[in-house]
């Protein structure tokens, strides 16, 4: 599972949850005082019912969706838990004055306006909530089980909305070990987005253990997943027969990917996170270990309701990719906020086998994992797998593609299996009937490794043609660019079919985010090939670089 500079599309590997947005606290009277029912400790996310914030929303936070994440005295009056206290009464702005900026009528004794409270009291006798259990893992203190916590140095967080970095730090590897239990370390609540740990095999060059990079050093040798965060999911505990394997001959360190989300630019910003490992040399007996399928090239046009891909790893594919059956013990279905269902089916045969897991309707900020641990599926090679999503793009001017960025999109599902290392490849993917996890088996003759950095140097000439700000319009100049990619890369753009193409444009836009031009070329190729396919369907050209 490398990125895209590597073989396979970047986007692919990366989890992009929505998570709350702390700086929301300042948009209501005392935010920042909202007392948990529970307990003593600040409820963070106000708005949800998750208490840092993120994932599905509590009663008053869906109103103060619907008021634009605005204090208005629709707001203010209303009483959205029940409990007998106007939101306004419960935040200290009982006589609906307050604006941003200003002091409340009153700071102390403020309750949560969604959440009925006192608990046990009658009048919140029919409300579904419940205080969240304490996180248990029994495992975690067996005799054998050691622990080992891996942090980022405290590191400032650029102001820009979306920053990627990656952290990387060798692990024990003496021996084999099994990861019984995982746990997050949250340092900054307001930036953190999500996080995921990846497993990396090979030596860590001479220098880079302890040091951050902007994640090139995440490439094909980081393929396994130890350990994924993100708002509204808890710690993870392992079933006693399996655990995720690291240690000699495996992986010997590991990359912390963080995602840090900063929409207000601001410059003050540090983080610290990182993940807590509890492992075990009595090794489990089954190794796990995740593998995706998906579609790995989506372009939905402006304002287009009930759009539909699908994302398939075909019977040929199957056979290729799975050595022997395996069994799956957890799902993960992933879009992003204009997602509103999917599916991952089982086939068999031609036939439906079953339906492996549904969110219908799919919820953006409330990431659900479908367990079968107790219960595990059997795959067997020759199987196919479905993955069928939805979208509703209503309202939106601009065409949405594929990619990491909130407001692009994916339609992949991340599937957890034992036994690992039965696979001839890590993930399946099938495009017009080619199976593959990466450009070289989608796109045979298209030479992706020569055509990154030659589209690096262009990087300029995009700056200064095209049409970066809105991303609609495909000048002269512009249109030129990309009639000179075309024609260097005729195998991987004219002898193709499109859908291949498109899978191949797809795998750039992630790399092309990730670097100090971050959405030029993006927004060049909106104009270009999707708002203006024709103007650069001619393959006459005037090289841009002579």
């Amino acid at each position: 599972m490398a990125d895209g500079k590597h073989g396979l599309p970047f986007f692919l590997l990366v989890i992009v949850f929505a998570s709350g947005h702390k700086f929301l606290q300042t948009y209501i009277p005392n935010g920042e005082r909202v007392s948990s029912p529970c307990d003593d400790s600040v409820w963070e996310g106000v708005g949800h019912l998750h208490q840092k914030g993120g994932g599905e929303r509590n009663s008053f936070g869906k109103v103060f969706e619907a008021e634009g994440n605005k204090w208005t005295e629709k707001l203010c009056r209303e009483d959205s838990d029940g409990d007998g206290r106007s939101n306004g009464e419960e935040l200290g702005d009982p006589n609906c004055v307050w604006s941003f900026g200003k002091e409340p009528t009153y700071s102390q004794n403020i309750t949560h306006p969604g959440i009925c409270e006192p608990l046990n009291s009658t009048k919140c006798s029919n409300a579904t909530f419940e205080c969240p259990k304490a996180w248990s893992c029994p495992a975690i203190n067996q005799p054998d089980v050691k622990t080992i916590s891996i942090t980022t140095p405290s590191t400032s967080v650029p102001a820009r909305p979306t920053t990627y970095i990656c952290y990387n730090k060798k692990i024990p590897s003496d021996q084999l070990y099994d990861i019984v239990a995982s746990t997050t370390v949250i340092n900054n609540t307001n930036v953190l987005h999500h996080m995921t740990v990846y497993g990396c095999n090979g030596d860590l060059p001479d220098g880079l253990d302890g040091t951050l990079d902007d994640c090139s050093m995440r490439n094909e040798k980081c393929s396994k997943i130890l350990h994924i965060w993100t708002v509204g999911l808890e710690d993870f505990c392992q079933a006693d027969y399996k655990a995720f394997r690291f240690g000699k001959g495996l992986t010997t360190w590991v990359a912390i990917q963080y995602h840090w989300n900063n929409p207000q630019l601001r410059t003050d910003y540090k983080d610290a996170s990182g993940v807590q490992l509890f492992y075990t040399p009595k090794l489990r007996p089954y190794a796990e270990d995740i593998f995706q399928t998906g579609d790995g090239a989506i372009y939905i046009p402006p304002n287009s309701k009930d759009f539909k891909v699908t994302g398939l790893c075909s019977h040929d594919c199957s056979k290729r990719s799975f050595a022997k059956p395996f069994n799956i013990t957890s799902i993960l279905l992933h879009m992003h906020g204009t997602g509103v269902s999917m599916w991952a089916k089982q086939y068999r045969n031609g036939e439906l086998l079953r339906v492996l897991a549904e969110d219908n309707p799919y919820h953006y900020t409330t990431p659900v994992i479908h367990r079968f641990e107790e219960e595990p599926i059997e795959f067997r090679p020759g199987d196919e797998l479905k993955v069928e999503c939805t979208f509703d793009t209503t309202g939106n001017n601009n065409w949405v593609i594929n990619g990491p960025g909130t407001m692009d999109e994916m339609c992949v599902t991340l599937i957890s299996y034992y036994p690992a290392n039965e696979f001839f490849m890590e993930d399946c993917f099938s495009v017009k009937g080619r199976c593959g996890k990466g450009i070289n088996d989608i796109a045979p003759g298209c030479n992706y490794r020569s055509l990154m950095p030659n589209l690096n140097t262009l990087m300029p000439d995009i700056r200064q043609h095209c049409d970066i700000n809105e991303g609609n319009t495909c000048p002269s100049g512009c249109a030129d660019i990309f009639r000179w990619i075309k024609y260097l890369y005729p195998n991987c753009f004219q002898n193709q079919p499109k859908a291949v193409s498109n899978f191949i444009w797809a795998s750039l836009l992630p790399t092309a985010l990730e670097g100090p031009s971050q959405g030029h070329f993006v927004n060049a190729f909106k104009g270009c090939v999707l708002y203006s396919p024709n103007v650069i369907r001619s393959l006459d050209y005037h090289p841009p670089l002579m």
